[in-house]
């Protein structure tokens, strides 16, 4: 807000469905179960828990929807496929809130470098799918 950008809350501005009167430029998703759906939605994401020394949320989510992300410092939880996205370019880190406030704010006014980051995660998320069916050929001869 204080950069001029328009701020919604999902708890306050949409309902469980997602409907309502939003027309934001940054959806702050502050509930459960619900972030496939908000990926979906989003150019550009911002992966939780990671600003304080709790290891980060999820990357793989919104990378396997091909969003590029940005988090702070904190990955040692998620440190596979942390490193794998930052040197793809898919994942950005920022040190601090100021930090993050820079890399949204820049990729909101410069659509190439958005656009940049976009294909960058376009490419991550690409190699990673079919993970699943690809162990169970795996291992079927084994059950």
């Amino acid at each position: 807000e204080a950069q001029q950008l328009s701020v919604s809350l999902r708890s306050r501005d949409l309902d469980a469905a997602f409907s309502g009167d939003w027309t934001g430029q940054v959806l702050i998703c502050d509930s459960l179960g619900e972030m496939a759906f908000a990926y979906a939605l989003a150019d550009l994401v911002f992966v939780g828990a990671s600003l304080t020394p709790d290891g980060g949320h999820n990357i793989v989510e919104p990378l396997g929807q091909e969003k590029p992300v940005l988090m702070g410092p904190s990955i040692y939880g998620i440190a596979f496929p942390a490193e794998e996205a930052i040197a793809a370019g898919a994942l950005v880190l920022c040190q601090d809130g100021a930090a993050r406030a820079e890399a949204v704010i820049a990729r909101v006014r410069e659509r190439a470098r958005l656009a940049a980051h976009t294909r960058a995660a376009c490419g991550f998320g690409t190699q990673y799918k079919g993970a699943a069916q690809r162990t169970l050929s795996e291992i079927s001869p084994w059950l």
